[in-house]
């Protein structure tokens, strides 16, 4: 018991793995939303005193500076080169944990341990330091990423769900209002990307910082697509040099392949004075129903049509699985660009729609019903099969016409 005068000294000590905060954050964020896929818009800020695992970030390095800035101690581990991951994240805050629970123990230091990581073998440690140390731990975790052994209740260990608390732990957005957020003159700016989707996915994704993504609403007369324009999450609070090196790294890589990069700072000055800049999340719709596809054209192709010379049974097996590939592709995806699947599709799509799909992936949920689209009419604001869409009454008025 301590004199009535002194006071106790009580300590949090928050270790948070960054990996699994933000790749389960982007799965539950989709799931919640009801995406087709996961979100990358996740941004996360810190007003605790805490320790941050994560990944070596080439090429930026200005993001952990920030981080750094709101009194966060950031560990940084190189990726393996063989699987992807990074080396020694759980064994270092396995380790720094048990120590810093031995030295509280030591000082007589009422403190609390919060662990952001539902993963398995972060576990051995929180069981040291409730068993060994007897000193409360707090697990806080995506409910996709919770490990089993934190479903069953512990002593002095609290679970608590990072989905419950989605809204303020981040957000996702859907739109990047230019006139009330300035966008870096050096944010990446890929004109007519669709021809070279392929090039552009592996080079701008190789990049491994949180990235936005955005097409540019206003089309230019000589491109093909709609232009792409490539925003770093954290582009406010990177270093000028740093940007500008981005930018020029992603430049050096595309143009090769025939793509043409400019920063966003000359790209807005080529629009003319009097136009009102924007920027739109790509191809943002309802997630639309699974496809009722009825039997193919390619039914009843003959053995020479098929190009197939039946030997033995397991010929046989080839080609009928060939002549069932053939039939799934034969058939025309009633959706077209517009395709939930997007490259995933078994349905056919044209080599446009494909190269579309890979530049601005498939079609997205709709944030509100501003956004919705009809594909019987073209017409925004309602959905197929909306009462109110003209195109939808013109219809049903024809079916009753042809009953008569």
């Amino acid at each position: 018991m301590p004199p009535p005068n002194q006071r106790i000294r009580e300590v949090v000590h928050i270790y948070t793995d960054n990996s699994i905060f933000w790749i389960q954050g982007q799965r539950t964020y989709a799931e919640k939303k009801r995406m087709a896929v996961p979100q990358r818009r996740l941004p996360f800020d810190f007003d605790v005193r805490t320790s941050l695992y994560g990944s070596i970030p080439p090429p930026v390095d200005s993001i952990w500076v920030a981080i750094e800035s709101k009194d966060v101690k950031v560990f940084k581990f190189a990726r393996s080169t063989w699987t992807g991951r990074e080396k020694s994240i759980d064994s270092s805050i396995i380790a720094d944990s048990i120590v810093q629970a031995s030295m509280d123990q030591r000082d007589s230091v009422a403190s609390t341990f919060v662990i952001v990581s539902g993963d398995a073998d972060i576990s051995q440690a929180v069981g040291k330091i409730t068993t060994i140390f007897s000193l409360p731990v707090h697990v806080w975790s995506w409910r996709n990423g919770l490990a089993t052994a934190y479903r069953k209740p512990q002593e002095l260990v609290t679970v608590h769900l990072l989905d419950d608390h989605l809204e303020r732990v981040g957000f996702s957005a859907t739109d990047f209002n230019v006139d009330r957020a300035t966008i870096h003159g050096h944010s990446i700016v890929i004109l007519d990307p669709v021809p070279h989707a392929d090039v552009i996915n592996r080079i701008v994704d190789g990049i491994q910082i949180p990235l936005y993504k955005y097409e540019n609403p206003a089309q230019r007369p000589e491109a093909s697509r709609k232009d792409l324009i490539v925003i770093p999450v954290s582009s406010r609070y990177m270093e000028f040099s740093d940007l500008e090196n981005l930018c020029q790294t992603v430049k050096r890589k595309l143009e090769p392949h025939g793509l043409s990069v400019v920063t966003y700072k000359e790209y807005s000055q080529q629009s003319p004075a009097d136009k009102k800049q924007g920027l739109a999340v790509s191809n943002r719709f309802k997630e639309l129903p699974a496809d009722e596809a009825g039997p193919g054209d390619a039914d009843g192709v003959t053995e020479e049509e098929s190009g197939f010379v039946e030997q033995d049974w397991q010929w046989q097996k080839k080609k009928r699985q060939f002549q069932a590939s053939e039939r799934e592709i034969a058939r025309r995806c009633k959706w077209r660009m517009y395709c939930k699947k997007g490259s995933g599709c078994g349905f056919g799509h044209s080599k446009d729609e494909e190269q579309y799909f890979k530049a601005y992936g498939g079609s997205k949920r709709a944030s509100n019903r501003a956004e919705l689209l009809c594909l019987t009419c073209d017409k925004r604001g309602h959905e197929m099969g909306d009462p109110s869409c003209r195109e939808n009454v013109e219809g049903e008025e024809q079916k009753w016409r042809d009953r008569r």
